[in-house]
């Protein structure tokens, strides 16, 4: 009887330091890839623009440095870029900014990865306004800017910034257009009223029942055919052209719509408003998609 009772006790001890040491295992954490898209268009000549951009990347970075430290910076197989839409003749060495704002953690030694991500960090500021001043240079009205190309970034290269493996996060900074100087630019699908541009809300500003006429008419931007289930967006700095009083829903609802056809489910809409304003909703935004 006692032998048996002996039995149990050690048993039990046995069981008891098995999940003792399963729960002290570490944590394994989804690697996070932050991808930040500029729209370097007519926007810039808004007032304090470059400035306000500038900050908003800069607490997107901070937030990117908290998930890396989370996970110990040796551990680290995180990502940060920040890429710029295409658009014609913007006269930048554009690849040659994106590798600047390039830090993928997974490749760099484990040595060195506290003192590259600290420079990265420490440069970022001064390499950001140098990239605006080069956008910004000898450009004073709309009519020196062409339209930057969202869709065609989205058709052509955000695949290739997609980590499988990984939550992918991309925040776009854009007032919310799909505009073109030229109709050239643009292309429309044959079989319904969709096209890579906006202008279809020309037909739809300043009416009560705007919402019911795009789902009638199905205006709205091609989708994608291409897998961004991994992908959440969040869209930042939207702000009216016009003084429509719907002019913020109505951009908002396109870019659900659209994002959500192309099974894009977790999307963001932040208004442009005070840095304060739209860095804590860019947090509470990030809290709620873990």
């Amino acid at each position: 009887m006692k032998s048996n009772i002996f039995l149990v006790i050690i048993l039990s001890l046995f069981i008891t330091s098995c999940s003792t040491d399963e729960s002290q295992q570490p944590t394994v954490t989804q690697p996070e890839n932050y991808i930040v898209l500029l729209d370097l268009s007519d926007r810039l000549l808004n007032d304090g623009q470059a400035n306000q951009d500038i900050e908003l990347i800069f607490h997107l970075f901070e937030k990117y440095e908290s998930t890396v430290r989370n996970n110990l910076i040796i551990n680290s197989n995180d990502k940060f870029r920040i890429v710029v839409a295409p658009q014609e003749k913007m006269n930048i060495n554009q690849s040659q900014w994106e590798r600047l704002f390039y830090l993928d953690m997974s490749k760099i030694f484990v040595a060195e990865k506290r003192n590259v991500l600290e420079k990265f960090k420490k440069d970022l500021k001064n390499n950001l306004d140098s990239l605006y001043a080069e956008v910004m240079q000898n450009k004073t009205k709309t009519s020196d800017f062409q339209g930057a190309d969202i869709w065609k970034y989205f058709n052509d290269f955000l695949s290739g910034d997609i980590t499988q493996g990984n939550k992918n996060r991309l925040f776009i900074l854009s007032d919310g257009y799909f505009d073109f100087e030229s109709a050239s630019a643009s292309k429309k699908k044959n079989s319904a009223n969709k096209s890579t541009a906006s202008s279809f809300l020309n037909k739809v500003r300043g009416k009560t029942n705007w919402q019911d006429m795009i789902e009638k008419e199905n205006y709205g931007i091609i989708p994608i055919d291409k897998p961004f289930d991994s992908l959440s967006v969040c869209l930042m700095e939207i702000y009216p052209k016009y003084a429509n009083l719907d002019e913020t829903d109505m951009i908002q609802f396109v870019w659900k719509r659209w994002l959500e056809e192309m099974n894009i489910k977790e999307n963001n809409f932040i208004p442009h408003t005070s840095i304060p304003k739209m860095e804590g909703q860019i947090d509470d935004y990030l809290l709620n998609n873990k």
